[in-house]
């Protein structure tokens, strides 16, 4: 006490770990935690076939906020990924690599509201995680696959890409996935498992992440072999009571991309 006043300590209102739900075209979810200046994370978003990793610097502690972030797309086994520049437009394969961008936003103790600019401006809502449900186990089920019109005539140099003339049909894939917690991630899991589609099987691989409101948003690489590879980069919703997972987005293959959706059942 000075002077008869009381001195009372503020707070960081950012301090901690967030759960953001990110709208707009690149819509997904994504968990970050500030710790005085520094802001790490990882996430998947709509508009790329992987997970990424966040790492920012921010300024503004209590309340309003600015930071300034890079995220790494990491974890893909092609050598090259998919980012989807304008959904049922076009693809553009690139190299994989880190892009940046700033969160600017306000915050309180358990609710944040922001905007990410990064490839435009996206809206953000972040609250504190509570209880996540878990996907862990076995599902499977059918996943309904269409073609659309798009193709590429003229990829980039060096890019791993066949022009062909898309077909618009439609056509189902069964699936079967095994879901574990990823380590040292809450909130997020890997994908592995299997699958066919007209007498071809696959392999599957991926990652996918679920926030408290049951949301998810992951993606799939799906491989044929010879044949090729698929990646699929979904949205959905998953019912813990009933064991369901819907989901629906994209898919792209050689330049082709198409839409997805179907729902898996745990076993």
């Amino acid at each position: 006490m000075l002077g008869g006043q009381v001195s009372v300590a503020q707070t960081d209102a950012l301090a901690g770990t967030w759960e953001l739900a990110i709208g707009g075209r690149d819509g997904g979810i994504a968990y970050v935690t500030f710790d005085g200046p520094s802001m790490t994370g990882y996430g998947i978003t709509r508009a790329y076939f992987m997970p990424f990793t966040i790492l920012g610097t921010r300024t503004g502690t209590l309340g309003a906020f600015v930071c300034d972030y890079s995220a790494d797309l990491s974890g893909s086994t092609d050598s090259n990924y998919c980012e989807v520049i304008r959904v049922e437009e076009y693809i553009n394969y690139v190299s994989p690599h880190p892009f940046a961008g700033t969160l600017t936003g306000v915050a309180d103790a358990d609710k944040l509201k922001a905007t990410i600019d990064a490839r435009g401006i996206s809206p953000v809502k972040g609250t504190r995680p509570t209880t996540m449900p878990d996907l862990s186990g076995t599902w499977s089920g059918v996943v309904k696959c269409t073609t659309l019109w798009l193709t590429i005539t003229t990829p980039p140099a060096g890019c791993p890409v066949t022009p062909l003339t898309p077909f618009k049909k439609s056509i189902l894939a069964s699936e079967t996935w095994t879901i574990t917690p990823t380590a040292g991630r809450p909130g997020s899991f890997d994908i592995t498992g299997d699958g066919s589609v007209l007498s071809n099987s696959f392999v599957v691989t991926g990652t996918a992440i679920v926030n408290s409101h049951n949301r998810l948003t992951g993606f799939v690489q799906v491989d044929f072999g010879p044949i090729g590879l698929v990646f699929h980069n979904f949205s959905g919703k998953v019912n813990p009571q009933k064991g369901t997972l819907k989901i629906k987005g994209f898919d792209t293959h050689h330049g082709v991309l198409g839409k997805i959706s179907g729902q898996l059942t745990r076993e």
